[in-house]
């Protein structure tokens, strides 16, 4: 186990705080299953890793990664960086970080 850092927007701390996001998609691996991170005082543990296309991404887990519909998803996804390239491809592939949190409080 190692402690990582993994940075998240407000609105997907208020996610995790309210337990609505159990994953996190990134643009290339942040850590490895057992690895562990402070959220809002608590830490949180990477349990699972897998890469997979954004439309499935999209389509089959957002509400894990916290939103209401794959538009929401993507409209989010899109405003994460100015450079096209990095906007919703469908048929590219990131991997999935799977997060609990461990129930213990950063110290």
């Amino acid at each position: 186990m190692t402690d990582i850092t993994l940075s998240f927007s407000d609105e997907m701390i208020k996610a995790l705080i309210e337990r609505r996001k159990m994953c996190t998609t990134r643009s290339k691996v942040k850590g490895k299953p057992g690895d562990r991170f402070p959220v809002a005082g608590e830490w949180w543990k990477i349990v699972d890793v897998v890469t997979l296309p954004l439309w499935q991404i999209a389509g089959t887990l957002y509400l894990l990664e916290g939103f209401l519909s794959p538009a929401d998803f993507t409209r989010y996804w899109d405003s994460l960086s100015d450079y096209p390239s990095f906007r919703f491809a469908r048929n590219t592939h990131y991997p999935v970080h799977f997060i609990i949190p461990t129930g213990e409080a950063r110290t």
